[in-house]
């Protein structure tokens, strides 16, 4: 089943490690799941909430590299492996969906508003049709 949570990838030096246990490098760790309600009333309250506690919280990687760790209100399947609440994101379909709408609105608005497919309609009361 799928729910909202703020997640964010794991990290050894921001969430630790225990040696000789299971090491969720790779994995999403689940934060906080969130309620529909709790969500619709507090859902940017709570955002600021963790964006403000993760502010400061800059991991430096393998090479020197810094990363700012951003956490994020995510569509999840929750699952747990020992102590861990691990999630997988599911957000990633309804964004690819997103694109893909606002591609074919936009190809669709521009041939109804060319000025000769308007005169057609004008005309003869329909548009052209696509071919």
């Amino acid at each position: 089943m799928l729910q909202l949570s703020i997640c964010l990838p794991w990290n050894k030096y921001l969430h630790g490690y225990v040696e000789n246990e299971f090491i969720p490098k790779g994995h999403y760790i689940n934060d906080i799941i969130i309620d529909l309600d709790e969500f619709y009333n507090e859902g940017e309250e709570l955002l600021i909430k963790f964006n403000t506690f993760y502010e400061n919280q800059w991991i430096f990687e393998v090479g020197g590299h810094k990363n700012y760790i951003e956490p994020t209100i995510e569509l999840v399947k929750v699952y747990e492996i020992e102590n861990y609440s691990l999630c997988i994101p599911k957000t990633y379909a309804l964004r690819i969906f997103q694109r893909k709408y606002k591609k074919y609105y936009q190809q669709k608005m521009s041939f109804y508003k060319n000025i000769k497919n308007l005169r057609m309609r004008e005309l003869t009361g329909k548009f052209f049709k696509k071919i």
